[in-house]
């Protein structure tokens, strides 16, 4: 059952990707960043951030020829001369990636077009994630959160997502900490799925801005979590509006 609902949200991360027509946008709730949000909502309940991400995707335009996209190329590689680049061309596919590693973070910028199409399709993603959440992380975070609108023609979706553990004095089922998070973020279930030790829980929360679309209704946030075996921390997986990782 884990793995068939593990396998369906691999799925479904991959059609958030290449189908944006999925997602729909409210109007902005506040000047706080999602993940920010998502850590503030954990750390009161007694939860550890070990990792963090933000996703940032757009859909090229239809309109881009492959010379548009090796201008952007050029363009990114000026004005982010730290990175490091690579592109891989043949004549079905053109992948372009620039990546950097900083302290306490990486980050990634990437252009992926299928050439095979009449019509140039693919996607423009910048990822920024870390293990440590500290002010250095929240220094970082505020400075690329006003970066990201230059490197996209138009709104990009933003993916949050962080992975970590309760603290060890924290021992109740993991039905019952996925339903308290879910009461933190004042989301409203729309799916869910119960094992023993593993709980999963698709919401629909006021905190954040951004919806997809479910044959079960409207939704833009997910819990995961584990409960650890004797000994061990049960550990949580919260991303808006998916996971984008693996828990």
């Amino acid at each position: 059952m884990v793995k068939n609902f593990a396998l369906q949200m691999s799925v479904f991360v991959i059609m958030a990707f290449f189908i944006p027509s999925f997602m729909t946008v409210l109007a902005p709730v506040a000047n706080e960043s999602d993940l920010h949000k998502l850590i503030r909502v954990i750390e009161d309940n007694e939860g550890k951030v070990t990792e963090w991400s933000i996703i940032a995707r757009e859909s090229l335009d239809l309109n881009f020829s492959t010379e548009d996209l090796l201008q952007k190329m050029n363009r990114w590689e000026e004005q982010f001369p730290q990175f490091s680049w690579e592109k891989v061309q043949s004549p079905d596919r053109l992948e372009i990636t620039g990546t950097f590693s900083g302290t306490d973070y990486e980050e990634s910028l990437r252009i992926v077009a299928n050439l095979k199409e009449n019509t140039l399709n693919g996607f423009t993603l910048y990822e920024l994630k870390g293990t440590s959440w500290n002010s250095n992380a929240e220094t970082i975070i505020n400075e690329k959160r006003t970066i990201i609108p230059q490197l996209f023609q138009y709104s990009p979706i933003i993916f949050s997502c962080i992975k970590g553990e309760f603290a060890d004095k924290v021992d109740v089922a993991a039905r019952k900490k996925a339903l308290d998070l879910t009461d933190a973020f004042d989301g409203k279930i729309i799916e869910q799925l119960n094992e023993d030790d593993f709980v999963t829980i698709t919401a629909k929360s006021p905190k954040f801005n951004q919806m997809l679309k479910s044959e079960s209704g409207r939704f833009n946030l997910q819990i995961a979590v584990r409960k650890g075996m004797p000994g061990e921390k049960t550990s949580f997986t919260v991303g808006t509006p998916i996971i984008t990782t693996e828990y």
